[in-house]
């Protein structure tokens, strides 16, 4: 854990990222239902809420990759038709993706607080960029973010350093001057990976882990609690 006092950390933080799924918003919902869908389209087997919730933070591709690894063995990785399947998927998530998140409890305000605050904020997630414009849009947070970082416009997805680089690169700032928010051990060692300080939350998803074993600079039980970091 971070021992460096409060006070120089918020002096130094020029700018804050954040994951989507398991950190600002609640997204098993809609994921699981439109991945079941989309399995009994494809004449399998549907997983339950637990298995899901246990598969996400990778990205869709990976989510579905364990998915089939769990319904039909490893070995089916390699011979199953996973572009079918994505496509499936897609269609189902794009009609219940609005319905099947919710923010997370003081998300939406300590936000507002941070920009008031006028400290930039940058979404990076391994969500495929296609969902992101309606889904944020539903969600009021569109013109929260200055940067936006969807799996598609990276080279690389978390917890490759990338999408880290690529924004400090677009905001003109060092690696001593960000901070990145996240739910999973994917986070926070992309965060590791980039250098940069790192807020670990307990309430998210991380593979039924707890997040304080990726060993973050910090660990919230609330969202809320970053204001703390930025009196």
């Amino acid at each position: 854990m971070n021992t460096q006092p409060l006070k120089y950390l918020s002096s130094k933080i020029q700018a804050i990222g954040f994951d989507l799924d398991g950190t600002i918003v609640d997204s098993l919902p809609g994921i699981h239902q439109a991945l079941n869908l989309a399995l009994i389209a494809s004449e399998l087997s549907p997983v339950d809420e637990y298995q899901t919730k246990g598969f996400i933070g990778n990205g869709i591709d990976i989510l579905l990759r364990k998915t089939i690894e769990t319904i039909k063995g490893s070995d089916a990785y390699y011979s199953f038709d996973f572009s079918s399947l994505r496509k499936r998927f897609d269609a189902f998530y794009s009609e219940l993706m609005t319905d099947g998140t919710q923010l997370y409890p003081n998300v939406f305000s300590t936000l507002h607080a941070l920009k008031q605050k006028q400290i930039p904020l940058v979404l990076i997630t391994n969500k495929p960029s296609q969902f992101l414009p309606e889904l944020l849009n539903g969600l009021g947070l569109s013109k929260m973010f200055c940067l936006v970082l969807g799996a598609d416009d990276v080279k690389e997805k978390k917890p490759h350093p990338a999408p880290i680089f690529q924004t400090l690169g677009s905001l003109g700032i060092l690696t001593n001057e960000f901070l990145f928010v996240g739910d999973s051990k994917n986070d926070i060692e992309c965060a590791k990976n980039a250098g940069v300080l790192s807020v670990g939350l307990t309430y998210g998803y991380n593979y039924h882990q707890p997040i304080a074993d990726a060993k973050p600079d910090f660990v919230f039980d609330d969202f809320a609690q970053l204001l703390n970091l930025f009196h």
